[in-house]
């Protein structure tokens, strides 16, 4: 494909994802009413509080009355409340049929999710404090509970919600890749600012992370040998941070466009990943996160025999997409196709 078709394509992606939510921003009373009608039949059933079920319901209902005030907004930056994760899973999650679907599992007795596939939201109650919070998810449509799947866990960049910035193309071709190699994706919030320890997955965040995994764990029959970590920018750095201090759970890991220095934040002992395949992903012309980040980081894991390739994109004669990133978007090719899903399930604990 030639660049001004994937210019266009872009351009078409970044426009819709801003429609989605301006859409909802006028038609969120209609809308609330099918998802109080939601709560009101689980409540009616004899349905507790704290089931999946009603606890995504009423994460719903507080999307719909965010947009109803008019905060149509995707950066968490942007305000202290939450914002909408990811615009894809919420018009996914406000059909009808999947509301009804949901609904139905639960006062049958069934998983709330059960026979839901594909990319979607999932609602808990946080162990760092009670609050309500969700993640995304994306399950292969022929999943099948009897087959163990592997899973990834994706650590989303600063100023992201949950899972890849929506207006990149490959937000989508990532998925395909899942769907095509029957993997099992996860995306949590990891709690922006924790009065513990802001951002970057540590304190509030780590923990945030660990409970989704379980979840996740908990809801689908995981290959506990083949549990990938990926990240890009700060989740870049996440991913450094929570496999060094959990190097048990993952087979392999993949730091895009991360920093592992005291540049910003105390250091990464990348000695507790000697064990743990790694693949880095830098863009050379990065003008957020230099790419000596990633190129020292390899240096040191070759000098301690690890298992690590690090893939370099020369993007120092940017066009207009790689411009309006500062050079930052590694995630753009680190995550197209299917390389790094392929390099992924060739690692097994």
């Amino acid at each position: 494909m030639d660049k001004s078709k994937i210019m266009y394509f872009r351009s078409i992606i970044s426009v819709a994802a801003i429609a989605i939510l301006f859409f909802f921003s006028s038609c969120s009373p209609p809308q609330l009413n099918v998802i109080e009608q939601a709560i009101r039949t689980l409540e009616s059933n004899n349905i507790v509080q704290t089931h999946e079920a009603m606890l995504l319901f009423k994460r719903y209902r507080y999307y719909l009355a965010q947009l109803e005030k008019g905060r149509s907004y995707v950066d968490w930056r942007q305000n202290d409340n939450p914002p909408i994760y990811n615009p894809t899973a919420f018009m996914r999650m406000m059909d009808e049929v999947m509301i009804q679907k949901i609904v139905g599992n639960t006062i049958a007795g069934r998983e709330a999710f059960y026979g839901i596939t594909g990319l979607f939201e999932r609602a808990y109650l946080s162990e760092v404090d009670g609050s309500l919070d969700s993640y995304i998810i994306y399950v292969p449509h022929g999943y099948n509970p009897a087959e163990k799947y592997p899973l990834i866990i994706m650590l989303h960049g600063y100023g992201d919600s949950a899972y890849l910035n929506p207006y990149t193309p490959v937000h989508f071709d990532f998925l395909k890749a899942c769907e095509l190699k029957g993997v099992i994706m996860a995306a949590p919030r990891g709690r922006h600012n924790p009065s513990e320890d802001p951002m970057f997955y540590r304190g509030e965040g780590e923990r945030d992370v660990l409970q989704v995994i379980n979840l996740v764990k908990k809801a689908y029959t995981i290959d506990e040998k083949r549990v990938y970590l990926t990240g890009d920018s700060m989740g870049g750095y996440g991913t450094y941070y929570i496999a060094g201090r959990h190097p048990e759970l993952f087979a392999a890991i993949a730091p895009v466009c991360g920093f592992w220095s005291e540049q910003f934040i105390q250091r990464v002992d990348l000695n507790t990943l000697k064990g743990i395949p790694v693949y880095l992903v830098h863009c050379a012309g990065d003008k957020s996160v230099p790419v000596e980040e990633s190129r020292s980081a390899y240096e040191i894991f070759k000098e301690m025999g690890a298992d690590v390739v690090y893939r370099e994109i020369d993007n120092t004669d940017p066009d207009a997409w790689d411009s309006f990133f500062g050079g930052h978007n590694a995630w753009d090719y680190a995550y197209e196709g299917t390389a790094l899903i392929d390099w992924f399930l060739q690692h097994k604990q």
